[in-house]
């Protein structure tokens, strides 16, 4: 057989000559097919294995979401045995559920039209669904009831007042509606808490909330804003349709058929209430978009009304603007403050005729971050009008006396002066506060003096009352501050019987240059001392002042010439054998 030759002749050394034949056709082909084979089949079983891969990952998946649904399965096949059972145990009068369960069962049978039956095992799926579709829908009404209305008034709550108000602040900026807003507080209401209950209390919310329903047009949108506040959307443009008055003399009477009905005392669980409300109106610009703003504006107005005698309704007045919405942001920090409790406690001494310190007065002080020193008139003012009163001064009595606590070892007798605002002085908390803390701080009640001012015994009732004969039979001194200051400090006199009168420094401060200052000095000083009580004579700042009480009588003196307001430890430093370190040069050589 000849082998054909892959090329050209090859000899060797020999002469031999050499060739390569050349394969035959089938194995050559076959070896082709077979590396072919060998990738078709490589290339299939990595298909297959990607295949297998994704359907490994998609039976993953599938096991881990039946695994969930299993799960929620469980967990909804539980809430509906929990709501069965809750559900049924709201129908057994015989069986009490306590704790929260109870809470829950109250809260969703409150303003249910009827409770759905209980299912019964041996019902029918359908029927068995149906019952729990038909609770399902009565618990969501119930929970969207107790997420946007108020549960006492049945009115909308604050947050969605708040969104209702945005949403028409949104028509506003479009042009579509004008806005006002009527914001609606009960005087009094701690008073008539504290005076008569809560239930009283609340039952004067809900007299007001349905009055105000009664008078709101359906226009207009009236939720409960918090406490004893309220708050009305008024829609200005129904106002103008009527063509008959400008806007403002409709709001102011719209305001007065609110304020009409509480002229006369109203009958609350059987008893007489003097009940009566106050309301601040603003008119929302139709470029401002923020209600909290808005909101703010109207809170401004509705306190000036109650501070105005003439009218429980006030207006916002633009001019005042820039300051009334300072103040209020200042407030703000203010109550930030009362949180982080911000203040300080300094001592300005009282000091007597010898120059000795006998007592000290306690003054708060607040370093604002960003404005420095803010007097202190200015936030327990803020405080006052805010009702923040109660924190504050809380705060305030506790550092006072933890403060006084140093100066007290120093000198056993020692007496601590403490400011106690008017709300204070009716809060029936008051006795049992300073009780605790001069028991935590080791400090007998003997040493305090408690100063009022005509503002607050003016304001008295039977809790004030109560308080300040408390506080005497603890053997704590009552100061009349500020006297000559008001309209009855005389007759005052009468009725708080104090231990102790100090002389406004207005007065002290003029009596050099105006002879019915000096009068007034004289004529308190003398009159005091006639009636056994001691007298401060406060603002003393210079040597001819003092020489003048010191004529007059004047036993002891607080000012500047002898001390500014300062820290304890700094007040100890100056501090020599029971005097000022420069009282001794103060006084004199016959001050004694």
């Amino acid at each position: 057989i000849t082998v054909p030759l892959l090329g050209p002749a090859i000899y060797g050394e020999n002469a031999s000559m050499l060739a390569l034949a050349q394969e035959p056709y089938l194995p050559r082909v076959a070896r082709g097919v077979f590396r072919d084979l060998l990738l078709i089949l490589a290339f299939l079983a990595s298909l297959l294995l990607v295949r297998a891969l994704m359907l490994m990952e998609r039976r993953r998946q599938l096991l881990i979401r039946r695994r969930i649904e299993r799960g929620g399965e469980r967990r909804i096949r539980q809430a509906s045995r929990d709501l069965d059972k809750l559900l049924e145990r709201m129908g057994q009068s015989s069986v009490a559920p306590e704790g929260e369960e109870g809470v829950m069962a109250r809260l969703i049978a409150a303003g249910a039209a009827a409770a759905a039956p209980p299912l019964l095992a041996a019902a029918p799926l359908e029927q068995k669904l149906e019952r729990l579709a038909s609770r399902f829908q009565h618990f969501l009404e119930r929970a969207r009831s107790l997420a946007l209305l108020d549960p006492l008034t049945q009115l909308p709550n604050r947050r969605y007042f708040i969104e209702e108000m945005q949403r028409r602040l949104e028509q506003c900026q479009r042009g579509d509606e004008r806005l006002a807003i009527l914001f609606v507080d009960v005087d009094k209401f701690k008073n008539i808490n504290d005076s008569y209950g809560h239930a009283v209390g609340d039952a004067a919310l809900v007299l007001v909330a349905h009055h105000l329903r009664r008078q709101t047009p359906e226009h207009d949108f009236l939720g409960r804003y918090g406490g004893d506040e309220f708050a009305i959307l008024v829609n200005l443009n129904r106002l103008a349709g009527r063509g008959e008055r400008d806007p403002q003399a409709e709001l102011m009477a719209f305001a007065r058929s609110l304020t009409a009905p509480f002229n006369t005392a109203v009958e609350l669980e059987g008893m007489a209430v003097e009940l009566s409300i106050s309301v601040g109106i603003t008119v929302i610009d139709p470029t401002d978009a923020d209600g909290q703003a808005a909101m703010r504006r109207s809170d401004i107005a509705m306190y000036r009304a109650k501070q105005t005698n003439s009218s429980p309704i006030a207006f916002f007045e633009g001019g005042v603007n820039d300051s009334h919405l300072d103040s209020y942001r200042l407030f703000g920090d203010l109550r930030q403050a009362i949180r982080e409790q911000a203040f300080a406690v300094v001592f300005q001494p009282i000091v007597n005729r010898a120059g000795e310190i006998e007592a000290v007065e306690a003054l708060a002080r607040w370093h604002h971050p960003e404005r420095g020193a803010v007097p202190p008139d200015v936030f327990l003012d803020l405080a006052e009008r805010y009702r923040q009163m109660d924190p504050l001064s809380n705060q305030l009595i506790t550092l006072s006396l933890q403060r006084f606590r140093p100066l007290a070892e120093r000198c056993s007798e020692l007496r601590l002066s403490l400011n106690l605002p008017p709300s204070k002085l009716a809060d029936p908390q008051l006795v049992q506060q300073l009780d605790r803390d001069l028991a935590a701080h080791g400090l007998r009640a003997e040493r305090i003096t408690i100063e009022v001012t005509e503002r607050s015994v003016l304001q008295t009732n039977a809790r004030v009352t109560d308080n300040l004969a408390a506080l005497r039979q603890r053997g704590v001194r009552i100061s009349l501050d500020d006297f000559g200051t008001g309209h009855s400090s005389l007759s005052l006199l009468n009725t708080l019987q104090p231990d102790e009168v100090k002389i406004d420094r207005s007065f002290v401060l003029a009596m050099e240059h105006d002879c019915y200052s000096r009068q007034i000095v004289t004529l308190v000083s003398d009159m005091a001392q006639r009636m056994g009580l001691r007298v401060v004579a406060e603002g003393v700042e210079d040597q001819e002042v003092l020489d003048h009480l010191l004529a007059l009588g004047v036993s002891h003196f607080q000012g500047f010439h002898f001390a500014r307001p300062q820290p304890p430890e700094q007040l100890l430093q100056q501090w020599r054998g029971g005097a000022l370190a420069a009282g001794a040069a103060v006084i004199g050589e016959d001050g004694g």
